[in-house]
């Protein structure tokens, strides 16, 4: 038996602003401007996410769209960290993934929800406890209720950048309140 792995495995914590990824910026405050984000960035994204939607190890995330959206990434490991499950299947149809997985947490840009709730089925039975997060765009109040009515028991809202991932949740009104930690 072996006291010590040949090769151990690297535990140390990464220095806060430790650059781990080059992005663009969001262009909201003119053109795009190249930026990295540190291992604090990382690290606020993850633990916004996990204040918002109360992930945990029976979470069943769906990665709806890969790994296309850098918060995806982000969202995905929060959820491995709480224990809890990721799921990919960019093979097969989003209502069925959602109901067949039993999923309990996507995130979905507003025009991929709008491309689930035109695409379901007319027989589709609404997931017991599915949260979608949405992200990327303002709901319309018609979509919100759709959603409600035939897909999720929860959905959240947020308005983000991309320099330091979501700052408010909104509401229904798209009236946001600042998150703690956002200055």
């Amino acid at each position: 038996r072996r006291e010590t792995p040949e090769n151990p495995i690297r535990t140390e914590r990464l220095n806060r602003e430790t650059p781990l990824r080059i992005t663009r910026s969001s262009g909201t405050t003119g053109s795009l401007k190249c930026m990295y984000h540190t291992a604090a960035i990382r690290e606020f994204w993850i633990e916004n996410y996990l204040f918002c939607t109360g992930v945990n190890r029976r979470s069943r995330y769906l990665m709806s769209i890969g790994f296309t959206i850098e918060a995806m990434q982000y969202y995905a490991t929060a959820c491995v960290r709480m224990g809890g499950t990721c799921i990919y299947d960019g093979r097969t149809d989003l209502a069925d993934v959602l109901t067949k997985q039993n999923i309990s947490h996507v995130a979905l840009p507003t025009f991929v929800l709008k491309q689930l709730l035109d695409g379901m089925p007319h027989d589709y039975v609404k997931p017991k406890d599915l949260t979608i997060y949405l992200i990327s765009a303002a709901v319309p109040p018609d979509v919100r209720a759709k959603v409600r009515k035939y897909l999720a028991n929860e959905t959240l809202e947020s308005y983000g950048t991309s320099e330091c991932g979501g700052i408010c949740d909104m509401d229904g009104d798209a009236n946001g309140v600042v998150r703690p930690g956002v200055i």
